[in-house]
């Protein structure tokens, strides 16, 4: 099966193919919509009177928050060559953990959340290269974000020893706009991961997860960790991969709710 990203605000727990909702669109009660050009998927109100509100709302939207925010987050999410930003969370003991921490090491910040289907699928993937590159200096952080401190909690208590070369950690925004993955990264998807060097660069990025990917292996080399030659080519057929699914045309959506009955063109005439 294909997994690609979830929005932290939908919970949906795992999508049939990268950056597309289109499966969760012929849900009952689901209105699909764009914002910011991702496709974001919300239950529909339970009064179809008050769709043109969801619908404004939707429009005025940046795929997670509303545009009231004060502080709006980077239009898109960062890209390679700008210096990761900093920002603090707690750690399962409850000890304050900084990015700025692992200055000096290359550091895979692993955005992700309970909650999230694709991040958990990726997490076996993402273990096996925190295993394989420590000796070069690579840190995974898995920094918990759109989620509760009681939630974390729980799932680090029953699944953190699976995955035992992950640091793990947690957001005390939460679900707040002011979350670091929103407000300073810009990421409206999870996982989202980020290649950052020694330097504290963004080198790359990956987003979603699709089972025997090399993706993440492949980003990390353009952080100067030593990776196989046939890893290498298989992260770059991967990538290939994912952009002829992404110019494959989309499927049709579900047709539009009316807010209204409409009668049949005979009885037009009618009272």
């Amino acid at each position: 099966m294909n997994v690609g990203p979830a929005f932290p605000d939908e919970r949906q727990p795992v999508w049939p193919r990268p950056f597309a909702a289109d499966s969760f669109a012929r849900r009952k009660r689901v209105v699909a919509g764009l914002a910011s050009g991702n496709t974001i998927v919300m239950k529909a109100p339970r009064r179809l009177t008050l769709l043109p509100v969801v619908l404004i709302a939707l429009a005025s939207s940046t795929g997670i928050t509303l545009a009231a925010e004060t502080n709006p987050p980077p239009a898109v999410p960062l890209g390679a060559g700008v210096v990761a930003p900093d920002f603090a969370t707690q750690d399962p003991a409850g000890k304050t953990v900084r990015l700025s921490d692992f200055r000096g090491k290359v550091v895979v910040l692993d955005f992700w959340a309970p909650w999230c289907g694709p991040c958990i699928a990726a997490m076996p993937h993402t273990q096996e290269v925190a295993a394989q590159y420590k000796d070069q200096g690579v840190v995974v952080l898995g920094s918990c974000t759109s989620d509760t401190r009681a939630s974390f909690e729980r799932w680090v208590k029953t699944n953190a020893s699976k995955y035992p070369d992950i640091l793990w950690s947690h957001d005390a925004a939460e679900r707040a706009p002011g979350r670091a993955s929103l407000a300073l990264y810009g990421v409206r998807g999870i996982p989202t991961q980020y290649i950052i060097d020694r330097e504290g660069r963004i080198v790359d990025s990956v987003v979603g997860y699709m089972p025997g990917e090399k993706i993440l292996d492949g980003a990390l080399a353009k952080a100067g960790i030593k990776v196989d030659a046939a890893v290498l080519a298989k992260a770059e057929a991967d990538l290939k991969k994912r952009e002829a699914m992404r110019s494959q045309p989309k499927q049709a959506g579900p047709a539009p709710i009316p807010l209204r009955p409409v009668k049949p063109a005979n009885e037009s005439g009618k009272n």
